[in-house]
């Protein structure tokens, strides 16, 4: 398990095996359990009882920080076996979920890659490459990065496509949100936001929509259910400190049920 201790202090994450043999900043310490389930421990390190002994001991004023004393001193609830077991399971089940969004969501992105006939692409940044100074004018950019012939080759899959494209403008109404200090913006001059005319788009068939639609919502349902197991994992670690462990369970499975 990894907290960190400079900066942002208190936020706790654990390391599965997939993630070993990895290296952690210098403003994170890691904490190895040794008596207690790693993933009860987080998810009550992570809960709001837990930040306030974790954060009661920082220190500093500029930056803060949290030592190893700090550290020991964080008090731990420790519920029986079986309670920390059922959080165990939770927690494990919201990362698989995180895990099956991930790869909903590359489904959509293959599907699409196919369509245009760029699953097998591979993106090439290259150091050197010439442009006419008409092309600059044109695009009123300078820039080296917007001439990158990758984008090139994106742009005319996109035009050869079978099943027609259009701009980003005729497609979509685009809104630009207030920003600090918008009232100093020009009316002429370089944009440095999406226009709707250098945003070209494939246009697939309703029914190929329709299966990238699916596989997109899917992956975000995903995570949002991984998020609400994540925050019924540590308000039912709060409901057994605040009452006991029989009151936090039926809380969890009712609240958990129909998933």
């Amino acid at each position: 398990m990894l907290i960190t201790v400079v900066g942002t202090l208190g936020k706790v994450a654990i390391a599965t095996h997939e993630d070993t043999k990895s290296i952690f900043s210098c403003k994170s310490t890691i904490i190895r359990p040794k008596n207690i389930n790693p993933f009860y421990l987080l998810t009550y390190l992570n809960s709001d009882t837990g930040k306030i002994f974790s954060l009661r001991g920082k220190r500093g004023v500029i930056q803060e920080g949290l030592n190893l004393t700090d550290l020991r001193e964080i008090q731990v609830l420790i519920p029986s076996e079986k309670f920390q077991q059922k959080i165990e399971e939770l927690i494990k089940k919201s990362f698989a979920n995180i895990k099956s969004s991930g790869t909903a969501y590359t489904q959509a992105q293959t599907f699409l890659l196919c369509e245009l006939g760029l699953a097998d692409w591979q993106p090439k940044h290259q150091l050197a490459f010439v442009k006419n100074y008409s092309d600059t004018k044109q695009a009123c950019r300078i820039d080296a990065e917007y001439f990158q012939p990758k984008y090139e080759e994106i742009i005319k899959a996109i035009h050869s496509y079978s099943g027609g494209w259009d701009t980003l403008g005729n497609l979509v109404s685009v809104k630009k949100c207030v920003e600090v200090g918008s009232g100093e913006y020009l009316e002429e001059g370089i944009p440095f936001e999406i226009t709707e005319e250098r945003t070209v788009l494939p246009i697939p068939s309703e029914e190929k929509q329709t299966r990238i639609q699916q596989k997109v919502i899917e992956s975000l349902n995903l995570r949002k259910q991984s998020k609400h197991l994540l925050e019924c994992a540590k308000r039912t670690v709060e409901i057994a400190i605040e009452k006991d462990e029989r009151t936090a369970i039926t809380w969890l499975e009712n609240e958990t049920g129909e998933m």
